[in-house]
């Protein structure tokens, strides 16, 4: 069992796989080591820049950076308090399109047809919040005020549909040179995790998309996946593909998305 405390955050952009991140995680701690307590705290305390109360180890995200961290000495605090940050990011356009389905479902049940109505102006919006989630901590961890011994890993969410083993096995390689008494999961330990915290919609869309990261599907988890009510729908709708916002948006929308985001998409590798 772990001797030292467990402080990761994970951090960064809405809709690019933080919340499954955090999962997979949390669960291949308490599988792993049966007596090593994760401590919950609630993403809206964590964010009033109090860290004194996390007494056990903590996993947990965070998208957007306290509001309190404005003096370099809760810079300080905040930094210091983490030993791992990972800084998760996606495709701006597919996390725009899985973004605005998500809310427009939760709000009226409407089609996801209504995406095609949205103002530009309104998918300016949208679509600078979330380059924005994913900057403010990149801009963070590049100046002085950074702990030198933390650690900070970029999760880019296309990488991880390309090669999810692979993806998971680097974050896993760096923990352990954080943790030393913590051990580097085999491809079989991490495929079982993966199966394990997966759920309905990331099943549904890992065994339809043919993913050999997971496990084989058992009837007992088909059915669970296939009967349950627990679905994210900015996720089933888009079915989590890499440029499925191709799919929902309009011409005239995907020519005003791709020139407004034509920076950010250079900056972090999506297009030459």
């Amino acid at each position: 069992m772990p001797k030292q405390k467990i402080r990761i955050l994970v951090c960064g952009m809405h809709r690019s796989g933080s919340t499954f991140l955090v999962k997979v995680l949390r669960k291949y701690f308490k599988k792993h080591y049966l007596n090593y307590s994760l401590q919950v705290v609630r993403e809206k305390d964590l964010g009033k820049c109090d860290f004194s109360h996390i007494e056990k180890s903590y996993v947990g995200k965070l998208h957007t950076i306290p509001e309190c961290c404005v003096s370099d000495k809760n810079k300080r605090d905040f930094l210091e308090s983490f030993d791992l940050f990972i800084t998760t990011k996606r495709d701006v356009r597919d996390a725009l399109v899985s973004q605005i389905i998500s809310v427009i479902s939760r709000r009226n049940q409407a089609h996801v047809t209504e995406l095609k109505t949205i103002s530009n102006k309104d998918l300016k919006f949208d679509m600078e919040k979330l380059t924005q989630e994913y900057d403010q901590w990149v801009d963070l961890f590049n100046k002085p005020l950074r702990n030198k011994n933390s650690q900070v890993f970029d999760w880019c969410y296309e990488q991880n549909v390309e090669n999810q083993i692979l993806n998971f096995k680097n974050l896993f390689s760096l923990v352990v040179k954080l943790y030393p008494d913590c051990y580097l999961p085999t491809d079989e330990e991490i495929k079982e995790v993966i199966s394990e915290t997966a759920s309905p919609v990331e099943l549904s869309k890992h065994y339809k998309g043919g993913n050999a990261a997971l496990l084989p599907e058992t009837a007992a988890r088909k059915e669970k996946r296939e009967n349950s009510e627990d679905w994210d729908v900015g996720v089933s709708s888009t079915g989590g593909k890499v440029g499925a916002y191709k799919k929902f948006l309009t011409e005239e929308q995907i020519n005003f998305v791709n020139k407004i985001s034509k920076n950010w998409l250079k900056e972090n590798g999506y297009i030459k």
